[in-house]
């Protein structure tokens, strides 16, 4: 993640002859996009999340020429910049690729895989978080239960419209 962002960085986000509207652009066409790949597999652990926010916080915080010295705190640089959460599009690309899986028939090997019971004894300790457990929050957080959320991806224009529902102060609209 940050030889991406030195690459950058060092190509054309330090010059003062690139506007602020071309770094955004690139923010928007290649930053992101690198930064986010494949994450609609990912088990989003507290870890993987704060390093995620440090990247996208250090390309914007660079855009607006702005430091952590000058205390300005992350939701007044994306208001100011008009960026939404990274962790929000990796939230979406996950729901996404959740509707997917359940409209999916069964013959599919990828829901075969979704769908596999590990066998063997688990190690000692507290359960790893899981793909599932994941979902499982992320749909909790949004207002509905895994059971309705499982209906819910039969109606394609539906479950666009909830994974694509705006969030203010925690509740979401659809």
């Amino acid at each position: 993640m940050f030889r991406l962002y030195q690459a950058i960085k060092n190509s054309f986000l330090n010059k003062k002859e690139s506007s602020r509207a071309v770094k955004m652009s690139v923010y928007k066409t290649v930053f992101i996009p690198t930064l986010i790949f494949g994450c609609e597999s990912w088990v989003l652990t507290k870890r993987l999340k704060s390093k995620i926010q440090r990247m996208e916080m250090l390309y914007l915080r660079r855009v607006l020429g702005v430091t952590r010295k000058d205390r300005l705190r992350n939701s007044f640089i994306r208001e100011e910049l008009k960026v939404d959460s990274i962790l929000n599009k990796i939230e979406q690309g996950q729901l996404r690729w959740y509707g997917h899986l359940i409209r999916m028939n069964n013959d599919i090997p990828a829901k075969g895989v979704w769908e596999a019971k590990t066998q063997g004894k688990r190690p000692r300790g507290r359960p790893t978080k899981t793909w599932n457990d994941t979902i499982e929050k992320i749909v909790h957080d949004r207002g509905l239960t895994l059971t309705e959320a499982k209906s819910l991806p039969r109606d394609k224009n539906k479950w666009k419209q909830f994974v694509y529902s705006v969030a203010i102060k925690g509740i979401y609209l659809i």
